[in-house]
């Protein structure tokens, strides 16, 4: 738990820390400790209630389930001097492939019906994908990285963390994942001590190119142009813009579905023109991205489970 005062605070407010990885609670200056262990005896319930919602924390790790673009992706670690590039499940490809190959960024994408999440936050399924009933079925889970450990690992592993060592989980191999119905994986080459880094660095690059591509088309409907598009890994926003239009975006919405992505590119530039939430700004959103709402309601939902997936 985190007690942090802030000068501006009127009262006490308490909030999760993205990805569940604590409690936040926020208070006045010189607050007194009974005040504030009153609160929290007060909201008890509250706190326990939305931590057993957090999904389950996934590490950044060979043979973990990520998704990306909302399709669930398999890290494979095959080492030598390969560029990390995807690749479909069951590809043999050898360390010296030559180039990183992506797919191609849709413009924007109608956004699937959201379905009700559980307290594992069912990323995939909200991204469109049926849950694994057979073998041509598509892979889904929690917090997008737990996601198909059922599948892989037998139903005793669902709550392990794939691809940690101290969870005691062997890490999947390909064939286990065309069985779970994981269509796509990320081969990454070096050393095992460079894993994380690279797969985070390709995330990064992937985040870069879908943000550039959608904030250009959004920037030229509202006949303004970015500063500079800066990618982060930021905690208390998925993105931001200043008033010299500088804007800055986290890079974990690459893996959300695209038209969450687009959501949130239309939501800065949107700031170009009116630098608040007010109704003109909303209306200006919803004008750039007709799937406003539901980009947001997803990011409601699941942003967490975004959060939960970590570097170790």
């Amino acid at each position: 738990m985190t007690i942090r005062q802030n000068p501006r605070a009127k009262r006490m407010i308490m909030r999760i820390a993205p990805g569940g990885g604590g409690l936040i609670v926020t208070v006045p200056r010189g607050m007194s400790a009974r005040k504030i262990r009153g609160f929290l005896d007060r909201h008890r319930g509250w706190v326990e209630e939305r931590l057993a919602r957090v999904p389950d924390r996934v590490v950044i790790a060979p043979g973990a389930i990520v998704p990306l673009r909302g399709e669930p992706t398999l890290l494979t670690h095959r080492g030598g001097r390969l560029v990390t590039r995807l690749a479909p499940v069951g590809d043999r490809a050898e360390p010296e492939a030559p180039q990183a190959v992506s797919p191609p960024v849709a413009s924007r994408h109608r956004p699937p019906r959201l379905h009700a999440a559980g307290a594992m936050g069912d990323l995939f399924q909200a991204a469109g994908m049926e849950p694994i009933r057979s073998r041509d079925a598509v892979g889904h889970g929690g917090a997008a990285g737990a996601a198909g450990a059922a599948a892989l690992g037998g139903a005793e592993n669902a709550g392990r963390h794939r691809g940690d060592p101290a969870s005691g989980a062997a890490p999947a191999r390909p064939d286990d994942a065309a069985i779970a119905g994981i269509r796509q994986q990320l081969l990454v080459g070096g050393e095992d001590r460079h894993f994380t880094r690279r797969v985070l660095d390709f995330f990064c690059r992937e985040a870069g190119r879908d943000l550039s591509e959608r904030v250009k088309c959004h920037a030229a409907a509202v006949g303004l142009e970015p500063r500079a598009i800066t990618i982060k890994d930021t905690t208390s926003r998925w993105g931001s813009c200043t008033h010299d239009r500088r804007l800055a975006f986290s890079w974990r919405i690459v893996m959300a579905p695209p038209f969450v992505l687009d959501y949130l590119a239309a939501h800065e530039v949107a700031h170009f023109v009116e630098m608040n939430h007010g109704p003109q700004f909303w209306a200006l959103c919803e004008r750039l991205c007709p799937d406003t709402q539901a980009g947001k309601a997803w990011l409601k939902q699941h942003g967490s489970g975004l959060h939960a997936i970590g570097v170790g």
